[in-house]
Order: C-alpha cells, then structure tokens, then sequence
C-alpha cells in the first residue's frame, strides 16, 4: 500500500507564493503568467480555466482574507477564502490580467496555460511519499483546500473538510470528492486570526444550523 502525498511545509510553501505575488506587483513582468497563475492558484484555490480568462474581476471580500471573485464581469461575484491578504492577491490578479492583454474562454484558458502552470508547480511544491509524482494544475486546489480549511480553522464553523471542498470549488453538489487518501499536509500550521476567517455561505450555515 501507498502512503499518501504529502506537503511537509505548508506555511513555507505559502510563504514563497506570497513573494511571488510581492515580486509581480512591485515591478511589472517581473515573472511569468504561468508562475504567478500557479502561485495565485495555491493562494486561491480557483481553477486553471476560470482564473486565466484575462477578463476577470477580484475585490476585496468580506474580511482581509477573502475576495469577491468572477471569472468575466458577466459572471455573479462568489467569495472566495485566500490564504494571503486580499488587497495583494487582488494587485497581483489584475497585474497577470495586464500581461494576459487578452480573453479567453475558460476552456481555451485551460488549455494555453496548464502545461506551463504544470512545469511552475513542480519548482514549487514537492510531494512526499512512497508513490510520489509531479504535482499537476488541479492537485493546486487540492493543496489550496487542505491548509485552507486548517489554516483558518473551518472544523470550527461545524463543516467538513467535503463541505469546504464543495464551497470553494464553486459546487453545492457532492461531486468534488476532497481525495483525503492522496493528497494532504503533514506538520504544523500557523494558524490564521478567527477575525480573518471568510463567513460561511447562508446555505452551509443552515446545515450545519440543522445539525446541532
């Protein structure tokens, strides 16, 4: 049997996508789209395809922690937990847009951006484990999920690491199965302020209302 894949350092890895972030704000082209979608996405949690479309809008959220995000203006603004300040992630999204200097579809996103997302995450993130791999453009999310939901102390608010897979990948059906066999963080995490924490969607909150 396998063991699991696994992050050593979660909060050093945050940390240096953090910088890139830095990096791309102070001076412009200082890093490649790839590199800093790739780092955006480890903050983020948002897909390949939505975050590349080169016409979307982020604001900040309800807390210093959480933007309102859509994929094109048409879209409604869903909030979204981040695992760096939101003004940054913001300037950091809006300076990649600005490199992008043109639209996409998200599937079209998707397929100009994923390889060279690929090779930036594999500079970034290394997994442990008997069956260990390359990391790939959707194990980011996963990545994204399994700090966020601890960083932040979601188990807290009464809802499953599942619940919160199915927030923040935008589904409010069970079909973003969490693989809590595959991909985790081992070690200890530094943990965000309570004050910093997105509020729960109104429909997760009368669930887990109906709980207690």
């Amino acid at each position: 049997m396998t063991t699991p894949l696994r992050i050593d350092k979660g909060d050093d890895l945050i940390a240096h996508a953090v910088r890139l972030l830095e990096a791309a704000v102070k001076a412009k082209d200082a890093i490649s789209v790839s590199k800093l979608a790739a780092a955006l996405m480890l903050l983020s949690g948002i897909r390949t395809g939505s975050l590349l479309t080169g016409n979307i809008a982020v604001k900040e959220g309800a807390t210093s922690h959480s933007i309102l995000f859509k994929e094109r203006p048409s879209k409604k603004a869903v909030e979204t937990p981040l695992l760096c300040e939101a003004k940054l992630f913001a300037n950091a999204a809006n300076e990649m847009k600005r490199m992008q200097g043109e639209y996409f579809t998200p599937t079209e996103a998707d397929a100009n951006y994923k390889k060279g997302i690929a090779l930036q995450l594999k500079k970034m993130v290394k997994f442990n484990g008997t069956n260990s791999r390359d990391p790939t453009p959707g194990d980011a999310r996963w990545i994204f999920i399994a700090i966020c939901y601890n960083k932040h102390s979601f188990q807290k608010t009464g809802i499953t690491i599942q619940e919160f897979a199915n927030w923040v990948s935008k589904s409010g059906k069970h079909d973003t199965k969490f693989p809590y066999q595959e991909i985790g963080v081992s070690g200890k995490l530094a943990i965000f302020p309570e004050s910093v924490r997105t509020p729960l969607p109104l429909e997760l909150e009368k669930r887990v209302a109906r709980r207690i």
